[in-house]
């Protein structure tokens, strides 16, 4: 008697893992499926398509719609300047995830070490964790303006130890970081909520309030390449907060209503005082080829 119930013990088991099995193999069949009908995204660095976005939040969906077109209502965050004279042209860049010879921390960069040479940035200003202060002929006067740019290479982990400049996604580099003189940020990686498909950052978001720059530019994320307004007023914490599961999606309304109200009937044309996010991906999606165009942002006189 034991042998027997031994023996159906183990045939129910083995039953079970088939049938686990065949279960896993019809939804990965299925899925297959859906994402060669572009029902589905393949994974979640592919924009959402209207499925996705239902099934992962409809409230969500609904409520970044409202917010953006909030945005379009208030109009540009700030008065671009009335006349343009020229410039004198500073270039400023940082790393990515995928400069591993420039991250001391990446295998590739102590794999190549002993072949590794002083690069010539031949006028290039390289900036990891650092501000620097460029200088402008004033247009007005025969001063000089500043700029101040703040620049770092750090990204949530996304890959294997040969990407570059990543971090745990439970210690955050962020807080007390970024000066708060900076006028203009660049990152690789963005803030969370914001042309970043969600896989942006929540600590360099809220590093983005306390800090406030004019300009903020990033990229990482291909397929969210654009322009964007940030207000730092309620309206956006509330939509913000909705993102992290905290707060009703009413209060993005209120807010984003009000703010609309205030701008056109009590303040008037120009006089909103907020800044930019700009995601300036030049990659067509995650194809690897570059897409056409670039973003052009008009900055007020700083």
């Amino acid at each position: 008697m034991p042998q027997l119930i031994s023996n159906l013990s183990s045939r129910l088991i083995f039953l079970f893992q088939a049938l686990l099995v065949l279960t896993h193999s019809l939804l990965v069949l299925t899925h297959s499926l859906l994402v060669l009908l572009k029902i589905t995204r393949p994974n979640e660095w592919e924009p959402p398509t209207l499925l996705d976005s239902l099934f992962f939040s409809p409230l969500l969906y609904l409520t970044s719609k409202i917010y953006l077109l909030i945005l379009f209502l208030r109009g540009q965050p700030f008065r671009p300047p009335p006349h343009h004279s020229p410039i004198r042209v500073h270039k400023v860049v940082i790393a990515g995830n995928h400069d591993c010879f420039l991250d001391p921390a990446s295998s590739i960069h102590r794999a190549g070490l002993k072949e590794k040479r002083k690069l010539d940035w031949k006028g290039v200003v390289w900036l990891q964790d650092e501000l620097v202060t460029l200088e402008f002929d004033d247009r007005v006067g025969n001063g000089k303006r500043k700029l101040n740019v703040f620049g770092s290479s750090w990204v949530p982990r996304c890959g294997g130890d040969d990407f570059a400049f990543q971090y745990p996604h439970e210690k955050p580099p962020w807080e007390g970081k970024i000066p708060l003189e900076t006028d203009v940020l660049i990152t690789h990686c963005p803030p969370k909520g914001h042309l970043d498909l969600l896989l942006g950052c929540p600590a360099l978001l809220s590093e983005l309030w306390r800090v406030k720059p004019k300009l903020h530019v990033f990229g990482h994320i291909h397929h969210e390449a654009g322009v964007e307004s940030v207000f730092f007023d309620e309206c956006q914490a509330s939509y913000e907060s909705l993102l992290l599961r905290v707060v009703d999606a009413l209060n993005v309304l209120r807010y984003g209503l009000q703010s609309v109200l205030w701008k056109w009937i009590m303040a008037g044309p120009g006089s909103n005082n907020g800044g930019v996010l700009v995601n300036a991906g030049v990659m067509r999606g995650n194809t690897g080829r570059l897409r056409k165009g670039r973003e052009v942002v008009k900055v007020v006189d700083l």
